[in-house]
């Protein structure tokens, strides 16, 4: 067996890790604090529990003036129920500046 020894990369990002879902919402917060420049974020679904997680780090980078881009579905792809949230939380986003494409 032979190991490969984590290389640096261009953008400085020296390891990676495989999250499930009960372990990728307590790193999620800390790899948004280690941003410097943007983030872009990829998720089908946007709930009001998860954004309520995240609002005051999204909220304290962008006043840091970085740029935040998610990539989501459409909200008419959701249920009623999720449609609605996605769409205020969408809106309550993109108004403090994070901006959003389907």
């Amino acid at each position: 067996m032979h190991l490969i020894k984590p290389q640096n990369s261009s953008s400085g990002l020296i390891y990676s890790k495989l999250f499930d879902e009960k372990t990728f919402y307590n790193a999620f917060p800390q790899d948004i604090k280690n941003c410097k420049k943007e983030i872009i974020i990829e998720s089908p679904f946007i709930t009001t529990t998860r954004m309520n997680d995240f609002r005051s780090v999204f909220k304290k980078k962008i006043e840091e003036g970085l740029k935040i881009y998610i990539f989501t579905r459409d909200q008419s792809e959701h249920e009623p129920v999720m449609a609605q949230q996605a769409e205020e939380e969408i809106q309550y986003f993109e108004k403090i500046g994070l901006q959003t494409y389907y």
